[in-house]
C-alpha cells in the first residue's frame, strides 16, 4: 500500500469512530427536555428535526433534477446543431459533386463548340464544306453523352451545317440562342439559353458560341442542344434519403431536369435566388443552404443552392443546382434521441422522487432501528477512470560527447518550462531527476550502454518548474558509437506518466476503501463457474460463513449452510439463472460453520457469451438484526390487528370488525348475486338483570351468552360480533331467510336450555333472547346498511311483540 493509500485508511478508520450521519443524538437541551418535560413535547422536536431534514431532501432532490435537466438541454442543444451542421455540409458536398461533374460535360462541349467553330472558318467557300461540318457535328454528337444534336447557324440565323439533317435550311434567327451571341462581340463567352420544351414535352438546354471572321465580323453560330435526361443519372447517384431531391434549372429560366420527377419543382423559377447568389459572390460559400418551403411545396426544407459557372468557360449566365432535403427528416433522429432523453429524464424524475418518499417513510417507521444500523447500511463506491488517452511523446537527443542534451518543446511543456528556459546541458537535466530515482536511472543507462539490454527504458519522477515531481517513462537507443564502441549519441522520447501514477494511487485506495466498505455494511461478493460449479467467494462471505479465507467450495456445499426448508428456493434460483440468466433476489435463513443461525440476502446474475450464461455473479450480505427486526415488527403487527378487531370482554368481534366483514360479505355476494342474513340478538330485560345481580354478573353472562353463540356458528366465515351493550350480531354469509331462522332457532333454544336464572325478568324466570332475522339478495346499488336496518327493525318487533321470540 502507497503512503497515500495508507493515509487514506487512516482517515477512513477515523471516520468510522464519529457517529453516523443519521445517529440519533441528541443536544443538551432535547435531552434535558426528554428527562424532565412531557414525552410529547420529546417527540414533537424530534419529528420537526427530521421534517427539516426531509424538507432539506427534496430541497437537493429538486436541485439534482435542475441539473441532469440543463445538461441534457445542454446536450440536445449541442446534437441540434450538430445534426444542421453534417446535414449541412453532406448537402454542400453533393451540390459540389454534381457542380463538378456537370462543369466537366459543359466543358467538353464548350471544347467541341470552338472545334467546329474553327474548322468552320477554315472550311468557308469551300465546295461541299457544309456536308464536311455536318458529318463532323454527327460524329461529335454521337461521341459528347447527352448531346442532342449539333449545328452551325450562318449570319442570317438559317441552319448551315447540322447533326440532324432534317434542320439543314431552317430559319432560327428569332431564338435567344441565335440574338444573344449575334448581339454580343464577345466570342469567347459561351452562352446558355433558357430552357425550352420539345414537342414531345421534354426541356432542352442550348449552348452557343459566336463565330467571328478574323477581321471581326459576324459569321455566324455554332450550338449544341441538350439532353437534360443525361443528368437524371447523375443526380439520382447523390440521393441518400428517401426525402431528398436535386433539381437543375436556368438562372434566368425555370427548373428543367429534377430527380426524382415532380411535376411541382419542374418549371419553378429560380430567378431569384440566383439574382441573390449573384448580388455578393464574395461574401457567399459556393454553396449556401438555406431553409424554408422551396420547389413548390410548404414543407420545411433544408436546401443547397450552387452555381454551376467555371471560370475558364466564360458562361453568360449560370446553372444553379439545388439540394434539398426534409428539414423534419433531418431531425428525426434528433427528436428521437430527444424523447429518449426526456422519458429517461422522467423515469428517472419518478424513481427518484419514489426512492425519496419510500426512503423516508422507513426512516419515519423506523427511526430508532435505522439510527441504530445506519453504519452497516452505509456503502460507498469510488468509481475509478482508468482512461490513458495517449499522451504526446516528448522527444530528446544526446550528445554524449560534448553532454548536450536537446529536448523538443513537448518535454519542456511537460515540466513546465518555455523555449531556452531549461539549457541545453545535460547536468541541468539530471540535476532535475529525483535523488530515489538517480541510481536506477543510471543503472538502467549503463545497461544499455554495455549492450546488457536492447534499449533504455526506465520509469522516474523530474522536478517540475512549479516544484512539484513528474513521473516520466524515458525509452531510447544508442543511436552512434564510436571505434572503441562507447557511445557518443542517444535519442529517444519521453511519456508522462503521471496521469497514470495518480490512477494506481487511486485504484489502490479505491480498493482498500471497498474493502472496508464491504466489512462495514457485512456485504461480499461471489461467482459460480457453470462449467466446473466451482464457487469463488470474497474475503468478507468467507467471514459471514465463519470459514477460513480461500477454503474450497463447491455449490452443493455452499447450499448446504441454508435452512433445508430455504434450499429448493435458492436452488430453483440459480437453475433458472444458469438456464436463461434470470437475476434473483432472496433473503433466506442460514446456518454459520460454527453453528450460529442468521438471516442473509442472496442476489446473483447471471453473465453471458454469446446469449449463453457462463458463470453466476453474485453479492451475499448478512441481514440478520434487519431480518429480525422486521420479523418482530410483523408480529406485532399482527397482534395489533387482532386486539383492534376483538371485543375485550367477550373475546368475540367487536363492532369495527362487523362492519369491516359485512362490507366485504355485501361486496362479495353483489358480485355473485348470492343471499346475505343478518341475526340481531338482545338479551331479554339485561338491564334489570346488571341491576339485580351487579355488573361482574353482567360481565360473565354476556360471555357465556356470546360462547353459547359462537356454539351455534356451523360454518366457515359466520361471524360473531358484539354489536353493542348487550346486543350481538351474527353474519352468515350464503344464507338464505329459511336457513337463517334455522340458526336463530338453534341460538335461542341453546340459551334457553341453559336456564340462567333472570329473577328481575318481567316475561321469564330464565334469561332469554329477542332475534331479529334479515335475509337479502345483496346488490352493489344497495348499501349494506339496509341489511342491518331491516333486521333492527324485526329485532324492535320482536321485543315490543312480547320477547323471547324471532321476527323476520
Amino acid at each position: 500500500m502507497t503512503t497515500d493509500a495508507a493515509a487514506l485508511g487512516d482517515e477512513f478508520s477515523a471516520g468510522l469512530s464519529q457517529p453516523a450521519p443519521f445517529a440519533p443524538t441528541q443536544s443538551p437541551s432535547l435531552a434535558r427536555v426528554a428527562a424532565n418535560g412531557p414525552p410529547g413535547r420529546t417527540r414533537m422536536l424530534l419529528r420537526a428535526s427530521r421534517g427539516r431534514q426531509f424538507a432539506a431532501e427534496w430541497v437537493a432532490l429538486l436541485v439534482g433534477l435542475a441539473i441532469a435537466a440543463t445538461l441534457i438541454g445542454y446536450t440536445l442543444v449541442n446534437a441540434y446543431r450538430s445534426v444542421r451542421a453534417i446535414e449541412r455540409d453532406r448537402l454542400q458536398v453533393q451540390a459540389r459533386v454534381i457542380d463538378e461533374n456537370v462543369g466537366q460535360q459543359i466543358g467538353g462541349i464548350n471544347r467541341a463548340l470552338a472545334t467546329v467553330r474553327h474548322d468552320y472558318l477554315a472550311a468557308a467557300g469551300k465546295p461541299a464544306a457544309a456536308t464536311t461540318i455536318s458529318a463532323r457535328l454527327k460524329a461529335l454528337s454521337n461521341a459528347i453523352p447527352g448531346v442532342r444534336s449539333m449545328a452551325v447557324l450562318d449570319a442570317s440565323g438559317h441552319v448551315a451545317a447540322s447533326s440532324v439533317d432534317s434542320l439543314l435550311g431552317r430559319d432560327f434567327s428569332d431564338r435567344d440562342y441565335f440574338r444573344t451571341p449575334r448581339d454580343s462581340s464577345d466570342n469567347v463567352a459561351l452562352h446558355v439559353a433558357a430552357p425550352y420544351k420539345t414537342s414531345l414535352g421534354n426541356y432542352s438546354v442550348v449552348f452557343a458560341r459566336g463565330i467571328g471572321t478574323p477581321d471581326g465580323a459576324f459569321a455566324g453560330v455554332v450550338i449544341a442542344a441538350l439532353e437534360p435526361e443525361y443528368f437524371e443519372v447523375l443526380m439520382r447517384s447523390v440521393l441518400y434519403a428517401p426525402d431528398m431531391w436535386v433539381s437543375l434549372g436556368h438562372s434566368d429560366g425555370k427548373v428543367f431536369v429534377t430527380m426524382p420527377h415532380d411535376d411541382r419543382r419542374v418549371d419553378t423559377a429560380w430567378q431569384r435566388d440566383a439574382a441573390l447568389l449573384e448580388q455578393a459572390p464574395s461574401q457567399r460559400p459556393a454553396a449556401p443552404v438555406v431553409l424554408g418551403a422551396v420547389g413548390g411545396s410548404d414543407e420545411m426544407r433544408m436546401t443547397a443552392l450552387r452555381n454551376v459557372s467555371p471560370a475558364d468557360l466564360h458562361l453568360d449566365k449560370p446553372l444553379v443546382i439545388g439540394v434539398s432535403r426534409a428539414l423534419p427528416e433531418v431531425l428525426r433522429p434528433w427528436r428521437r434521441q430527444a424523447l429518449e432523453y426526456a422519458i429517461f429524464f422522467v423515469l428517472l424524475s419518478a424513481t427518484a422522487a419514489i426512492a425519496l418518499y419510500r426512503g423516508q417513510w422507513r426512516r419515519k417507521a423506523f427511526a430508532r432501528l435505522e439510527a441504530r444500523a445506519a453504519r452497516e447500511r452505509q456503502r460507498s463506491a469510488e468509481q475509478l477512470e482508468l482512461a490513458l488517452a495517449g499522451a504526446d511523446l516528448g522527444l530528446w537527443d544526446w550528445d554524449l560527447r560534448s553532454d548536450t542534451f536537446i529536448q523538443n518543446e513537448v518535454t519542456r511543456q511537460q515540466l513546465g518550462y518555455a523555449t531556452g528556459e531549461l539549457g541545453s546541458l545535460g547536468s541541468t537535466w539530471r540535476a532535475l531527476v529525483h535523488p530515489d530515482d538517480s541510481e536506477r536511472n543510471l543503472n538502467a543507462l549503463e545497461a544499455h550502454f554495455r549492450r546488457e539490454s536492447p534499449a533504455y527504458e526506465c520509469e522516474f519522477r523530474i522536478r517540475h518548474k512549479s516544484g512539484h515531481w513528474v513521473w516520466l517513462l524515458s525509452r531510447a537507443k544508442v543511436v552512434e558509437r564510436d571505434e572503441l564502441d562507447m557511445p557518443t549519441r542517444m535519442a529517444g522520447t519521453h511519456m508522462d506518466l503521471s496521469r497514470r501514477k495518480r490512477s494506481e494511487a487511486q485504484v489502490e485506495r479505491a480498493a482498500e476503501m471497498l474493502r472496508r466498505t464491504g466489512e462495514l455494511a457485512s456485504i461480499g461478493g461471489w461467482e459460480l463457474d457453470l462449467a466446473t460449479l466451482q464457487v469463488d467467494w470474497a474475503e468478507q462471505v468467507y467471514r459471514i460463513h465463519e470459514l477460513q479465507p480461500g477454503t474450497m467450495m463447491r455449490l452443493d456445499d455452499a447450499i448446504a449452510f441454508y435452512d433445508p426448508a430455504a434450499r429448493p428456493a435458492l436452488q430453483s434460483a440459480i437453475a433458472a439463472g444458469a438456464r436463461d440468466g434470470t437475476a434473483w433476489d432472496l433473503e433466506l435463513p442460514f446456518v454459520t460453520a460454527k453453528g450460529n443461525a442468521r438471516w442473509v440476502r442472496a442476489q446473483g446474475v447471471a453473465q453471458l457469451e454469446n446469449g449463453v450464461p457462463v458463470r453466476l455473479l453474485g453479492a451475499f450480505q448478512d441481514i440478520t438484526e434487519k431480518k429480525t427486526i422486521a420479523l418482530e415488527l410483523h408480529r406485532l403487527n399482527e397482534q395489533l390487528t387482532r386486539l383492534s378487531t376483538t371485543d375485550a370482554l367477550t373475546e368475540v368481534g367487536n363492532r369495527r370488525l362487523f362492519d369491516q366483514t359485512l362490507r366485504t360479505e355485501w361486496a362479495r355476494a353483489a358480485r355473485r348475486a348470492a343471499p346475505l342474513a343478518l341475526l340481531m340478538i338482545d338479551i331479554d330485560h339485561f338491564k334489570e338483570y346488571n341491576d339485580h345481580y351487579g355488573h361482574p354478573a353482567g360481565d360473565a353472562c354476556l360471555r357465556q351468552v356470546a360462547r353459547m353463540i359462537g356454539d351455534s356458528v356451523r360454518r366457515g366465515g359466520e361471524l360473531v360480533a358484539r354489536y353493542g351493550g348487550e346486543e350481538f350480531a351474527l353474519l352468515l354469509p350464503g344464507a338464505d331467510l329459511a336457513a337463517a331462522l334455522q340458526v336463530a332457532e338453534r341460538c335461542r333454544e341453546t340459551i334457553a336450555e341453559a336456564k340462567i336464572e333472570h329473577r328481575a325478568s318481567a316475561t321469564s324466570a330464565w334469561l332469554g333472547i329477542s332475534v331479529g332475522v334479515a335475509s337479502q339478495i345483496a346488490s352493489s346499488s344497495v348499501d349494506s346498511s339496509v341489511l342491518v336496518d331491516i333486521a333492527d327493525a324485526a329485532l324492535y318487533r320482536a321485543k315490543r311483540c312480547g320477547r323471547g321470540r324471532i321476527e323476520f
